[in-house]
């Protein structure tokens, strides 16, 4: 990045007003670039001097900048690329750099990068990402205004949720078991925690424990524990789940895995109150309320005698079945906000709402996760959101890219040929003989294609 001189190379027939700007020394990377960007209509300048490019981004709006980046211990590329940032803001700035150090640049440095022999596939990934953002407008979300129960805050404005809230209210003065039922991801943890911080145990401990995830074998003795000696390695007693949360809540989640034996066991628990440590001799009393969910149909596991009645309706006292997000799609947009908030907050980033695409795109996605998938799309997006407002590239790439929502994101037959040829040069290590025959071509046509395509 030395002085240099103004150069433009081609100015096209603007075709939807982009304009690129490249800066750097080496002339046959942006000659490439500007075949590229006359072939797609967009306006490209080159400048050979960064003091110049920098007081061109302060005079003209430009929708991308490239520049040339030769690593060596002088470069200064990175605070030329912040001071390019404050010139130019909302421009993109992707720094292109030799192969050897991409895999450096994109973990060390806070710029886009791409190889310096930019091909026509990562031009066109760039460009389909700016023309996409041309089209996006920023949305206001909601304001949020969570609701308190025993400082659990919960975010809902759904009528889907009044009967949730109208059955926490019958269950939380008394201590019979709670049953509760939803998908995964519908928040049934938190509602235990709300029933157990509003009911008369709220002084005792919250213990929860995921029967799914803990093996069968242990499941047993981290319910109830065990003696010393019990078994190889347990050289300490140890107090099991139910002791741990007397006198408060034990909340056993995804109870429906659970093994029939270890049911029979769960069952004497709550009918007998009182536990037997693995290896021990006697039996120990215990004051827990147990709340247990499980997002599996229990009336279906029940006729297969895959899970005990007596034991569901030991459970079942109140039961409190949490809607699915698809049921609930009215508090999308609030849920989102609130995430988006308390997200950013804890990032450090300033992420103020979403663009028109990214809503319509939240409202047409089939939400197998319910919130938990929400609050991790929302987290993905701030982490990756380069402006006050989160747009469709910072979504998931599936999501971009799905061909059920987005059509006119299919593959133009001119990028199949060419990720095709370049598929099959990989594969031959760049052999045009090789490659020809692979592809069924003539090598001279293949030699040709390649021109044409800039490969």
């Amino acid at each position: 990045m030395r002085a240099g001189r103004l150069t433009i190379l081609r100015e096209p027939t603007q075709r939807d007003g982009l304009q690129f700007l490249g800066v750097g020394q080496d002339g046959s990377v942006f000659k490439r670039l500007s075949r590229y960007c006359e072939t797609e209509g967009v306006r490209f300048l080159r400048l050979t001097d960064a003091a110049e490019g920098l007081r061109a981004m302060e005079d003209g709006l430009w929708n991308v900048v490239f520049v040339l980046v030769h690593l060596h211990p002088r470069n200064e590329v990175a605070p030329w690329i912040e001071s390019a940032r404050r010139a130019g803001v909302g421009t993109r700035i992707v720094a292109l750099v030799p192969a050897q150090a991409l895999a450096d640049c994109a973990t060390r440095e806070k710029f886009d990068v791409l190889p310096v022999t930019l091909q026509r596939e990562h031009f066109r990934e760039v460009l389909r990402n700016v023309r996409s953002a041309e089209e996006e407008t920023a949305v206001s979300l909601p304001d949020v205004f969570p609701t308190s129960f025993g400082g659990i805050r919960i975010v809902s404005g759904s009528p889907a949720m009044l009967p949730v809230f109208r059955a926490i209210s019958q269950v939380v003065p008394n201590t019979a078991s709670v049953l509760v039922t939803g998908e995964s991801g519908t928040g049934k943890e938190l509602v235990a925690r709300v029933i157990h911080r509003l009911g008369p145990r709220a002084n005792g401990p919250f213990v929860a424990v995921n029967c799914a995830a803990i093996p069968e074998s242990l499941l047993e003795s981290e319910l109830f524990g065990y003696e010393r000696g019990a078994f190889t390695g347990a050289v300490t007693q140890r107090l099991g789940r139910f002791e741990q949360a007397a006198g408060g809540t034990l909340f056993l989640d995804e109870v429906g895995d659970m093994s029939l034996i270890l049911q029979s066991k769960i069952l004497r628990a709550l009918e007998e109150r009182e536990v037997e440590r693995v290896g021990g001799t006697g039996t120990i009393p215990v004051d827990t309320r147990v709340i247990a969910a499980t997002n599996r149909d229990l009336d279906v596991m029940m006729e297969s005698k895959q899970f005990r009645e007596d034991l569901y309706y030991r459970l079942a006292v109140m039961t409190i079945r949490i809607p699915s997000l698809e049921e609930r799609k009215d508090e999308l947009l609030l849920l989102a906000s609130h995430f988006l908030r308390e997200l950013a907050a804890r990032h450090g980033k300033i992420v103020l709402g979403i663009s028109d695409r990214v809503q319509r795109l939240l409202f047409d996605h089939h939400w197998i996760g319910n919130i938990r998938e929400l609050r991790n799309v929302m987290e993905r997006a701030v982490l990756m959101a380069e402006e006050e407002f989160i747009r469709e590239r910072d979504l998931p790439e599936d999501w971009r890219f799905d061909p059920r929502t987005r059509l006119g994101d299919m593959a133009t037959l001119w990028e199949l040929e060419a990720s095709q040829i370049m598929r099959a040069m990989s594969l031959t290590g760049g052999k045009i003989g090789k490659t020809a025959s692979i592809l069924g071509l003539h090598r001279n046509t293949l030699a040709r294609k390649i021109r044409e395509h800039g490969l």
